[in-house]
């Protein structure tokens, strides 16, 4: 069962997220009626809002925005933000990038490799655990050969 904070705390991790993104000028209510609108058209755009979302799910998304944006409603609410956010912990994998989801697998070949590189007295080895293009290249790395890396996780 799914603690009530869970899903105001998943919507908050993906709002702070795609604020770190952004840089909106927007009130803080305005700027998650944004993040709401950007979510719906990435699902959109990837063709799975309506496999993904059950149609009391899309009608809640479709009402916060309209309300929202109409001025009727502000997402403050923590209510709204739990409902909103177990939307989100539905749809998740699906609004991700291929590359996202990729770098997430490739993490902790990134932090073995880093550790490695860093003990062999690489300076720079640090760096690269920012680094999402060579997070995403280790997980590839690791599909098409798997023997190459075996023993890492």
């Amino acid at each position: 069962m799914m603690h009530p904070a869970d899903g105001v705390a998943f919507f908050n991790e993906c709002f702070n997220s795609y604020m770190r993104l952004k840089q909106s000028s927007a009130s803080e209510s305005a700027a998650r009626v944004e993040f709401l609108k950007w979510f719906q058209s990435r699902l959109m755009r990837s063709r799975c809002y309506r496999r993904v979302l059950g149609l009391v799910d899309r009608r809640i998304l479709n009402l916060t925005i309209d309300l929202a944006e109409k001025g009727l409603v502000k997402v403050i609410s923590r209510a709204l933000l739990n409902v909103l956010g177990s939307i989100l912990m539905k749809a998740c994998s699906f609004a991700k990038r291929f590359t996202d989801l990729l770098a997430d697998l490739g993490e902790p070949i990134l932090l073995d490799v880093c550790r490695v590189a860093a003990s062999w007295g690489n300076p720079d080895a640090v760096k690269w655990l920012l680094d999402k293009g060579f997070a995403a290249y280790l997980a590839l790395l690791k599909r098409s050969i798997p023997s190459f890396l075996t023993g890492v996780r």
